[in-house]
């Protein structure tokens, strides 16, 4: 599978092992890391269940569900959710790998990506939001999620709306 809003994108690596060479060269500039491992299922459970009710406000805001969606949409759709998994982890001071595993997740439970579809966009998408010239316009989308995330949390539904559908205007024809 190509990943349509990518355009230089090698998934050559490992998920753990990226995320080691990256922590190690102090390039994951996305991600938070701490000593405190969250190992409790309730405490990542909850993180889901929040995320899974953010990507169906999305939906909602779109005014489509799932499945009337094109595999552009659900791209751009699940960038900006990867913005808000960044900020929701980021705020509660979840590991690296937490925040891997949980993004994993919601690829596959409400994108509907095979497992090693959702690895490899997940690899792709640290990769971007760690550096904004490997591919600016998702970089982009990633840090319009993370604005998304504290609009949901306020429970600002229009202008929530008014963000993804302003960039599901510019990008999609």
């Amino acid at each position: 599978m190509t990943w349509q809003i990518e355009q230089n994108w090698d998934a050559g690596y490992d998920n753990i092992a990226l995320l080691q060479s990256l922590i190690h060269r102090k390039k994951l500039l996305l991600f938070k890391t701490t000593s405190k491992l969250f190992s409790e299922e309730t405490v990542v459970e909850e993180h889901r269940i929040l995320i899974s009710k953010f990507t169906h406000q999305l939906f909602l805001s779109i005014g489509k569900p799932f499945e009337k969606t094109t595999e552009l949409e659900r791209q751009i759709l699940a960038s900006f959710s990867f913005g808000a998994i960044h900020a929701q982890c980021f705020l509660n001071q979840l590991p690296a790998l937490e925040i891997h595993k949980l993004a994993i997740f919601i690829l596959t439970a409400e994108f509907k990506y095979t497992p090693q579809q959702a690895k490899d966009f997940v690899e792709h998408l640290i990769q971007v939001a760690s550096d904004k010239e490997l591919h600016p316009t998702t970089h982009a989308i990633i840090h319009r999620g993370i604005d998304g995330h504290r609009q949901f949390i306020n429970s600002d539904y229009v202008n929530l709306s008014n963000n993804i559908n302003g960039i599901l205007t510019l990008i999609c024809p």
